[in-house]
């Protein structure tokens, strides 16, 4: 091999590596907590209380078919809404992710590595499961167990994500933290979904966005403070 070959071929082994850390760099810096702190707050914050305000009026009412329509409609609205806000909020934060990332990361970029082969694994295996797994469920009659099975998988798709993704030496904890959190309270509410199958969402999902959320917003408060004071 000439040395033209040779600086030629080290050129390019350069220009993959930079690749790989520029996309390593970006995954981390969109999965990073604090960006996602008020939002989590903002989600797990409204659907704990709706589902409580379920399960109250549920109790009051003797059940939820008990329920006034109107109000049961009015509460299902509520939670779309938070849905389409929360997803609003979120492409906001990305976005404004991509204008602080080197050289303005393009929406197309940030797909690509959000979906890049390691990631895609894992997210076709989170949709999967979750399909397959609520379906069997629903047919065989057993749908009240579809938020603990949920909060088991997506549990162990957060610890995925922190260990895989992230690395769990990168201080993403908190990723790891609701993990645990999902695998745990899924389990243990297999015992009480039927009995309760609004608060068994509300102590999984809801909870969890609650507690990444104050996470995500003291790590947000704490990197502002550090800001201000250099």
């Amino acid at each position: 091999m000439e040395d033209k070959e040779i600086d030629a071929l080290v050129e390019d082994l350069k220009f993959i590596k930079g690749a790989v850390r520029k996309h390593d760099r970006l995954l981390r810096e969109l999965l990073l907590p604090k960006h996602f702190g008020p939002m989590s707050l903002y989600f797990g914050l409204s659907l704990t209380a709706i589902l409580v305000i379920f399960h109250g009026m549920g109790a009051n009412y003797g059940g939820y078919g008990g329920i006034p329509p109107i109000v049961r409609v009015l509460l299902w609205a509520f939670i779309a809404f938070v849905f389409v806000s929360g997803g609003i909020m979120k492409w906001m934060v990305l976005g404004s992710v991509f204008k602080r990332t080197e050289g303005g990361a393009s929406i197309a970029s940030v797909f690509r590595v959000l979906l890049s082969a390691g990631a895609l694994h894992i997210y076709i295996s989170i949709l999967a499961s979750s399909a397959l797994g609520t379906a069997f469920l629903i047919n065989r009659g057993l749908g009240a167990y579809c938020v603990p099975y949920l909060a088991v998988v997506y549990g162990i798709a957060s610890n995925s994500i922190a260990s895989n993704l992230v690395g769990g030496t990168f201080g993403f904890k908190e990723y790891l933290v609701i993990g645990y959190w999902l695998i745990f309270s899924g389990f243990v509410s297999l015992f009480f979904a039927e009995a309760y199958p609004f608060l068994v969402p509300a102590g999984t999902f809801g909870l969890c966005l609650v507690a990444f959320g104050v996470s995500g917003t003291i790590s947000r408060r704490r990197d502002a403070g550090a800001h201000r004071g250099r």
